[in-house]
């Protein structure tokens, strides 16, 4: 309801306000209840709930662009306002003796609709002094539709004024668990939905040791799991957050000294929280996204903290054209325990089950070593992961054969550097015969490109001064285009992008 004692001190009012007379309190309860239901009628809008009325009991509208200089309603200071950085500065004037707790400061559109609301957090009552300067920054979109700034004393008042009543967090779609990795951030935001236009400040709390909340932050601090209480309008919802340091935090450089993963290193329940960790980065990216691709790459030659050997596969080119669990993996997560036996189909193998970094015979190695995955067992797990089905195929370029080369429409490397068609996503091989006889039946994914440098994930087996095991390999212009012929344009095979980066960090 409105409140007599705010006025407006040097700055244009929109309308004319008829101010009630605190006298006669229930005439004036009354004569606001008509205004209210006449006002009903004279405006048909979709957005009745926020649509503001001629006669106003909620708080004097000031126009945005007016802020030139400081503006002061008795209670609430707004000061400058700087278009160029989507701002709008103010801070709280309470007038003395006055108990102001309850504050809104509500942004309007040109039609007079509500498109913003923020409260201001107060946990004493306020003095008679100016308190901390606030700011609210807003996107462009949501700024060009701003005109006027108001506010409300009175919370359900702000309730009122919501575009939809259920826009808070039972529509909203925040994550019902949030997973990081010891040492990372997550910043929440509420997600935009075109049924839900009013943007709304939130807050964050927890009473948990393994976590701490900045702002709209949260960061992992140790191993653990707890909840966050997040608040928006007049709505709480709890989250669980799970902190593991099973895995390391984003380097941005890759670190060259990694060493091979050896056999029974996890349980399976480190193997559970491994997974869920890689499913929830992949979901934040967009799952069957070239992005989803992208990040399983990423996650397992940045964040898993070993490398995953080189195995030859056994099948395909053998006696067996399939074989799972022997240098390929066609299932989701990772296999680093005998609990994923489950997933493979037994009847496709043929030394195994092992999983990766035990011993495994190869008949391509002639001998025992540590199970892993081949260059193209490498890509194809990526796009499992990522919410593709390659299928059973290899690397390429065969004639006459579907390879990892045939998702999509082939151009030579240097061809694409020219062109600036090249992509993080994109799959690269040689030519398959001549062009490069390290890289003739290779193929990799490109995972990052920063300052004229390429960087390649791939799963690499021997060669002058190259690694062994699932890497990050970085080259030169000159060197990518040595070492790799071909470029597989991957986007009708992915169809969109969802959240790509350029690069990791």
């Amino acid at each position: 309801m409105y409140i007599d004692d705010i006025e407006i001190v040097d700055f244009d009012i929109i309308y004319n306000k008829k101010k009630f007379k605190t006298q006669n309190l229930l005439i004036s309860i009354i004569l606001s209840m008509l205004l209210i239901f006449m006002s009903s009628l004279l405006y048909e809008s979709s957005y009745a709930s926020s649509k503001r009325i001629d006669n106003d009991i909620y708080g004097d509208l000031i126009e945005i662009d007016n802020l030139k200089l400081s503006k002061t309603v008795n209670k609430i200071r707004f000061s400058h306002f700087e278009k160029d950085k989507n701002t709008i500065y103010y801070s709280v004037m309470p007038k003395e003796g006055n108990n102001v707790d309850n504050i809104y400061i509500e942004l309007l559109n040109a039609n007079k609709e509500l498109v913003y609301i923020e409260k201001f957090e107060s946990s004493n009552e306020l003095s008679t002094f100016v308190t901390n300067e606030e700011s609210i920054t807003l996107n462009n979109k949501v700024m060009d539709e701003i005109k006027y700034a108001s506010i409300v004393t009175n919370e359900k008042d702000m309730i009122d004024l919501l575009v939809d009543k259920e826009c808070n967090l039972n529509t909203i779609n925040l994550e019902e668990d949030i997973y990081l990795i010891k040492g990372e951030t997550k910043k929440i935001k509420i997600k935009e939905d075109n049924e839900c236009k009013v943007l709304t400040k939130l807050s964050i709390t927890t009473d948990n040791d393994n976590i701490s909340i900045e702002e709209n932050k949260i960061k992992g601090i140790k191993k653990g799991e707890g909840t966050v209480k997040i608040n928006v309008a007049s709505s709480t919802k709890e989250i669980k957050v799970v902190v593991t340091d099973l895995l390391v935090m984003t380097p941005n450089n890759y670190d060259k000294n990694k060493s091979l993963l050896t056999c029974k290193k996890y349980s399976k329940e480190d193997n559970d929280v491994i997974d869920k960790v890689l499913e929830y980065k992949i979901n934040e990216v967009g799952y069957q996204t070239r992005a989803a691709a992208v990040e399983a790459a990423r996650f397992l030659t940045l964040n898993f903290p070993y490398k995953i050997n080189y195995f030859a596969e056994n099948g395909r080119l053998t006696s067996k054209p399939t074989v799972d669990g022997e240098g390929r993996y066609y299932h989701k997560g990772l296999y680093l325990h005998e609990s994923r036996f489950s997933n493979i189909d037994l009847s496709l193998k043929m030394n195994g089950p092992a999983p990766w970094g035990c011993n495994i015979y190869s008949y391509v190695h002639k001998s025992a070593t540590s199970n892993g995955l081949d260059c193209s067992g490498f890509v194809t797990w990526v796009l499992v992961q990522g919410g593709f089905n390659p299928g059973d195929i290899g690397a390429g370029v065969t004639n006459g054969k579907q390879d990892l080369t045939d998702l999509g429409p082939k151009e030579r490397v240097s061809t694409s550097l020219n062109n600036k068609t090249l992509k993080v996503g994109d799959l690269l091989s040689g030519d398959g015969e001549t062009y490069n006889a390290y890289t003739g039946g290779h193929i990799a994914i490109l995972v990052g490109i920063k300052n004229d440098h390429y960087y390649v994930a791939e799963e690499l087996w021997a060669g002058p001064s190259r690694a062994l095991g699932a890497v990050i390999e970085e080259y030169t212009k000159a060197d990518f285009i040595k070492f790799f012929y071909w470029r597989i344009d991957m986007n009708s095979f992915y169809k969109e992008d969802g959240k790509l980066t350029d690069y990791w960090s």
